[in-house]
């Protein structure tokens, strides 16, 4: 019996109920939002009552939201812009940083405003090289596949084959297992930081004729169009495949492997595993 795919695309479906568990498997799966941050300012509250018995007195408390002020409207402001443009800072922050340290190297440390400048832009593109490391090696934007050429058969099993030709003929699919099952099978719900992943397959013959995929992560703006955008690649990868063995897609990994996963559990149902 087959699971009826919830709707996709509302951005946040189900009771609350549902919402609170989706919340805290996200959370459990790396997703930690704006706990840090919640986090952060109850220690350092803590840390600072401590420190000073005046810090919770009603007087400081206004003198904080006085000196705040100017912060708070920039920082409401700031939500306003990531939320509706969503768009990321972190350049005007980096220039910002540059143009901090150029002014203090010039003022401070009465330095040679060229040579001033110079180690400013030096810094600035340190920072850019490092969130570009870090970027890459993380969480990368760009969906591409990472193999490109069709599977190929060794012993049973499909695996890619990033040396084949662009000319080279496709392996023949494989010969259908007789204990396989015909019917349509969905796979387990695989969450991952971004969302959860449930993967429908369906048999005929003793091959996969079709894959769905029932739920993909799209709580995010980036993760919805970054589903739209792997979802049609990772179906006509486990089609070409016609297993689970599939290619993981640059700029989606966490949702490649999900994806396979979730195919595996269906094809297991199947006894195509």
């Amino acid at each position: 019996m087959s699971v009826e795919a919830p709707a996709i695309g509302s951005g946040h479906e189900g009771t609350i109920q549902q919402q609170i568990s989706d919340y805290f498997s996200r959370v459990r799966n790396g997703d930690m939002g704006a706990l840090p941050a919640i986090a952060g300012f109850i220690v350092l509250s803590t840390l600072f009552s401590f420190l000073n018995k005046y810090f919770l007195t009603t007087l400081n408390f206004a003198n904080l939201f006085t000196q705040a002020a100017t912060l708070m409207m920039l920082a409401t402001a700031l939500v306003f812009v990531i939320l509706i443009a969503e768009i990321d800072l972190s350049a005007g922050v980096t220039s910002g940083l540059c143009m901090a340290a150029f002014v203090l190297l010039v003022n401070k440390a009465h330095w040679n405003w060229i040579v001033a400048l110079v180690v400013a832009l030096v810094m600035g593109m340190t920072i850019v090289g490092v969130a570009a490391i870090l970027n890459y090696r993380i969480t990368p934007h760009q969906l591409s596949a990472v193999a490109t050429v069709p599977p190929t058969q060794d012993a049973g099993n499909i695996t890619a084959s990033p040396s084949a030709s662009p000319g080279a003929t496709p392996a023949p699919s494989p010969t259908p297992s007789p204990a396989a099952a015909n019917g349509t099978f969905t796979g387990s719900d695989v969450p991952n930081r971004f969302g959860d992943v449930i993967v429908r397959a369906v048999i005929t013959n003793g091959h996969i004729t079709d894959v769905q995929a029932v739920q993909l992560p799209t709580d995010r703006q980036e993760s919805a169009y970054i589903s739209d955008q792997v979802g049609p690649l990772l179906r006509a990868e486990a089609l070409q495949a016609q297993s689970a063995n599939i290619d993981i897609i640059s700029g989606a990994t966490y949702t490649s492997e999900s994806y396979a996963q979730s195919l595996e559990t269906a094809l297991q149902q199947a006894h195509l595993g």
